[in-house]
Order: structure tokens, then C-alpha cells, then sequence
């Protein structure tokens, strides 16, 4: 089974409807080299193991490491840097083609407009855009301030908001990033033949000024990836921002290329996805919400619960529909 996410397991931006109180960019658009591909997915030790025995198959031994990463719950990025500039952002779209948002790239903090240390190689760079929990709940409010649609999650609302032609608007959206991959066949020789782990990839990544996830790791084991996953089974709620996994990668570059890829994903990496997590509460009440358009959607009052790292205090009901038909009432 395959998901739609990239090569660092994020899922592409949403085609959600509430997206369309936003103006998109429709008519610029970059053919990636490489292109953003899937991964597929695992949900239990078995299956992970299975992938291990399946790595060591094709490969004809266990001599491989593994790296470990957060699976970000967010909107999958390219980067481009020219002579050390930016020249390049580009939404994930759909693996092979995205939209262009160099402007609206250069509006976030943690997106550097200039690298450095790098000599002027060309670097290729895929990442994650996203917002933190708390962020994303007080400019949610926000919108309910103004008598908009608040966004259903994080996802939504950060590839909403940088798809948006108004950089300024952009600008004052509490995004964030990360970045997850170095792919070194764009780049200069001189650098590929520097890096050939995922491991020096990250450390380059940081040497140059991008930001990278500090919850990361290299061990030699699948055994050693089950500990960790069952450690962040709990912890990962401590987190500032949601992830609903990790990826799984074979750190060395010359074992991914001799395993190379189906016709969706790379046969050296996967994606392990976390239980979604639920809590209970109380409708309190349902209140009617109206939007800048004049639409009228019914709001659930929710006695205040903790999930996903976030206070949740409402839930839009959609429609009058969708009430009778699950039967929503004050005191559920």
C-alpha cells in the first residue's frame, strides 16, 4: 500500500474546500528533475521487519544502516539554490510537477535567501513546511475573529497560505520549516562526491544554515528503529508541531541506488505510521458561525481537550446534514 507523500513521507497539500477562500498560484509551474515520489507505508513490527528482510534480499546481505526521521505532518517543499541564492521554491504538486512560491518561500524565517559555506554549488533541497500546534490554534482563532472558516489542521492551512499571490498576507502566517534531503544527482559533482550517507546530508544541510529536525538517528538494527518508535509512540505528544509517524531510510547512498524504485517509491525507505490518536469530550453546544460570504455553518461548543499537541475547544459540524445524519446533540 502507498500514500500520497514524498520521499521524506509528507503528505502533498490538500485539495481540501476550505481551502478556496484563498487565490492560488494556477499558471506558474516547475518540472522537478527528480521527482517527488511516494513512499509506502507501514503500521505495525511485522510489516517492518518485512521490509528489512525485503532490503536484504535484493541486496544479498545486512551490511546497510538505517536513519530515522519525523514524518512531518505538513506541506512537502523544493528548494533551489544558484551561487548560493535562492532561486527556486516549488510546491511537492503531484510528484512531478508543482507550483512555483519562490516569493512566498522567501517570506518564511527558517528558509534561508542565501546559504553558506557552500562555494557556489548548486543545491537541491526538499523539505517541510508547517505550523506548530499552538501557532496554528491562535491564528485559527483569528479567523474565527474575522467570521472566517477556520482551518480543519496545521496541513490545510500552511498549503493554503503558501499558495496564496498576496507574499505580504503570507508573511503575517505562522509558518515553519524544516529541511529533510539533499538530492546530490542535481547537484555540483564536486559536492556529490563529498556526501554519500543521509547522515552527512543532514550535517552539510546544517553546515550551510538550513534548519533541520534535531530529533533524528542513525543506528544498525531494525530492532533499534522499533525502539524508537515505540519511545515516540508517547512522546511524540510532547511535540510542538503533529507528526503521524517516521520514516524509515537506508542511510548509504551506493545500497539505495543498487535497490532503487518501483514505478511509486523507493524500495530503501518507508513510511511507519503511528496509531491516530482520539479523545473525548462534551458538546457543550452548537453555535451557528457566519462566514464573509454570508455562509452559516454550525459550530460543536466542546468541553476543552488536549490532542495533538494542540487545546481543542470547537469543531466545525459542516452542515445541518451532517448533524441529522450523526445525530449531534448539546450534551453528547
Amino acid at each position: 500500500m502507498t500514500s500520497d507523500v514524498d520521499e521524506s513521507g509528507t503528505t502533498s497539500e490538500s485539495k481540501d474546500p476550505e481551502l478556496l477562500d484563498t487565490v492560488t498560484v494556477t499558471d506558474t509551474i516547475s518540472v522537478h528533475p527528480t521527482p517527488m515520489l511516494s513512499l509506502a507505508n507501514t503500521y505495525n513490527a511485522d510489516e517492518l521487519r518485512d521490509f528489512d528482510r525485503r532490503c536484504r534480499d535484493i541486496l544479498g546481505h545486512s551490511n546497510y544502516t538505517w536513519f530515522v526521521e519525523l514524518k512531518f505532518d505538513g506541506m512537502a517543499l523544493r528548494l533551489r539554490y544558484e551561487s548560493d541564492k535562492l532561486v527556486l521554491a516549488a510546491t511537492r504538486g503531484d510528484g512531478r510537477k508543482g507550483d512555483i512560491i519562490t516569493k512566498n518561500a522567501l517570506t518564511v524565517n527558517d528558509i534561508p535567501a542565501e546559504i553558506r559555506n557552500n562555494s557556489g554549488n548548486i543545491v537541491e533541497i526538499r523539505g517541510e513546511a508547517y505550523m506548530e500546534t499552538n501557532a496554528f490554534a491562535a491564528y485559527n482563532q483569528s479567523r474565527i475573529d474575522q467570521g472566517l472558516q477556520p482551518f480543519a489542521n496545521p496541513r490545510n492551512a500552511t498549503a493554503g497560505s503558501l499558495k496564496m499571490l498576496d507574499s505580504s498576507e503570507v508573511a503575517k502566517r505562522p509558518i515553519r520549516f524544516f529541511a529533510y534531503d539533499l538530492i546530490l544527482n542535481e547537484a555540483d559533482q564536486a559536492l556529490s562526491s563529498k556526501i554519500d550517507t543521509h547522515e552527512a546530508k543532514m550535517g552539510y544541510l546544517e553546515s550551510i544554515g538550513q534548519r533541520v529536525c534535531q530529533k533524528r538517528w542513525h543506528v544498525t538494527s531494525i530492532d533499534e528503529v522499533l525502539s524508537i518508535i515505540s519511545e515516540l509512540e508517547t512522546s511524540r505528544k510532547t511535540l510542538p508541531f503533529e507528526t503521524d509517524g517516521v520514516v524509515v531510510k537506508i542511510n548509504e547512498d551506493v545500497y539505495r541506488t543498487e535497490l532503487g524504485f518501483t514505478a511509486k517509491a523507493p524500495r530503501w525507505a518507508i513510511a511507519y505510521k503511528f496509531e491516530a490518536e482520539q479523545a473525548e469530550t462534551i458538546v457543550n453546544e452548537i453555535s451557528l458561525q457566519v462566514g464573509r460570504l454570508g455562509t452559516i455553518t454550525p459550530v460543536a461548543e466542546l468541553e476543552p481537550v488536549l490532542l495533538a499537541g494542540t487545546t481543542v475547544k470547537r469543531a466545525s459540524l459542516h452542515n445541518e446534514d451532517e448533524i441529522l445524519r450523526k445525530d449531534i446533540r448539546v450534551g453528547d
